[in-house]
This record gives structure tokens, C-alpha cells and sequence, in this order.
């Protein structure tokens, strides 16, 4: 081999590229080209390593397989027919509460939500959210092979058990004002993200989630924000934000 040679790929207007008749590491040439010392050559780029892939994995969405037995009996009862898009939204809702730790969500406030997402009015969606909710138990009542018992006490302080279908797939808890709220269970969770990720609606993709945080208030305060939230047909966040733009206060 020649001392030098002249690289025949360098392009035209450049100038001649000596390359010494020396063995040079494949570091020290990719030195070399990094440094544009080695016109027309292109180093083939390194693979990322398996470690490197699995530092941000996507998680699989569940699959019917993956689910235990209850959790098959509570997709089937959901699925033997089509949600429709209501029945859809609300159940995103639950799943967002769920994973913002948001707790139990009362009628009006999931209805809120729901009429939001849907455009209809705070009242409209409310009747919505409640029929869902009897919907989802008569579908569930058809598959489960044992129906959930809510414990309690009759008038007469005597103990009794009623069978609510509905607990299979959302816990049922009393609250301030005595109305009920619903939070998905362990299972319905796990229900409910296999039923979006399935979805063919176009709904909210998941994503940063604003941390949620709650202040004491009087309860007659309370009542008249739900007045509010109602006659403005909004959520209880945005009742809020709309007070403080009133009051000329920017939210953060």
C-alpha cells in the first residue's frame, strides 16, 4: 500500500483527503469523521442496547386474556352489547378519576364531567350519568356468576344484605350530602382500560394529570357552589376559576 492515496469519493470541490497507510482503531476514526476529517465516509450508528430501550417501556393495555375470572364476568356484561357514547364517556371519567386518585365521584359531579365532554347540559348529563350507572348493573346482574352484598341495618336495626350487581365493577359510598358516589374498584379499573383502550370514540388521550386538592368549606358554602355549578352547567373547578376572573384574580 501506498504512503497516501487519494480518496476517489471525496466529493469534487473538496479538497484531496490524505489517508496514511497506518491501521487507525475504530476510535480514533470515528474521531476522525466526527470532526469532518474524513469526508464521504459514514460510520455505521451503534444499535441503542436493550437497556437502553426498556428505560422508558410502554405498558401493554390489558388484554381479555390477562383478566381473572371476575374481571372476564364484568367485561362480558359490558360488552355483550355496545356502549353507547355516554355510557363510553362516563366510564373514561371513573378511569381518570381513578388514576388521579381523585376518590369517589358523586352525581352531580361526574355529571359535570359528562356534560363537559358531551355538550350537554349539567342536568341532562346527570340523568345520564344515573342511567349508565342502572344500565351497567342490569348488564352485570345477567353475568356474574355471584352477585356483591351491600351489608347494612333495616329500620328496625335488624342486619340485612342486598345484592347489588353494580359493586362488581364501582364501590358505592355516601356522601356530604347524603347522595352516593361512585369510584371504580380493583377490577373495574382494570375493566375499564381494557374497554378505552378498545374504544373507537375519540376520547381525551391520558396524560399529565393537575394534582387535585381539597379545602375545607362550610357546608352552606358548599350548597350554594353546587347552586352555581348547576345554574352555569360547569364543574366545580371551572364554578371557580369563573368567580375568580370575576373578581378580576387570574388563576394560576
Amino acid at each position: 500500500m501506498s504512503l497516501c492515496h487519494l480518496r476517489k469519493d471525496a466529493p469534487v470541490t473538496a479538497q484531496p483527503t490524505l489517508v496514511y497507510g497506518v491501521t487507525l482503531p475504530p476510535e480514533a476514526i470515528a474521531v476522525l469523521a466526527a470532526k469532518g476529517l474524513l469526508p464521504g465516509l459514514h460510520l455505521p450508528q451503534p444499535k441503542p442496547s436493550a437497556a437502553a430501550a426498556q428505560l422508558t417501556p410502554t405498558p401493554p393495555a390489558p388484554s381479555h386474556q390477562a383478566l381473572n375470572p371476575l374481571q372476564k364476568q364484568i367485561y362480558e356484561a359490558l360488552t355483550y352489547r355496545p356502549l353507547n357514547e355516554n355510557q363510553v364517556q362516563l366510564i373514561s371519567i371513573y378511569l381518570a378519576a381513578a388514576k388521579a386518585n381523585e376518590g369517589p365521584l358523586s352525581v352531580f359531579d361526574s355529571g359535570g364531567r359528562l356534560a363537559k365532554a358531551t355538550g350537554h347540559s349539567h342536568g341532562k348529563a346527570e340523568e345520564l350519568v344515573k342511567g349508565a350507572l342502572r344500565a351497567f348493573g342490569k348488564r352485570l346482574f345477567k353475568k356474574l356468576k355471584k352477585i356483591p352484598l351491600k351489608h347494612g341495618k333495616d329500620k328496625y336495626g335488624e342486619g340485612v344484605a342486598d345484592e347489588i350487581p353494580l359493586l362488581a365493577f364501582v364501590s358505592i359510598t355516601k356522601g356530604s350530602d347524603g347522595g352516593a358516589c361512585h369510584q371504580l374498584t380493583a377490577d373495574g379499573v382494570i375493566v375499564a382500560e381494557l374497554l378505552i383502550s378498545m374504544s373507537d370514540l375519540e376520547l381525551p388521550a391520558a396524560g399529565a394529570t393537575e394534582i387535585t386538592v381539597t379545602v375545607e368549606i362550610k357546608a352552606s358554602t358548599e350548597a350554594l357552589l353546587k347552586q352555581l355549578q348547576e345554574a352555569l352547567g360547569m364543574s366545580l373547578d371551572d364554578v371557580l376559576h369563573h368567580l375568580a376572573l370575576q373578581a378580576g384574580v387570574q388563576p394560576v
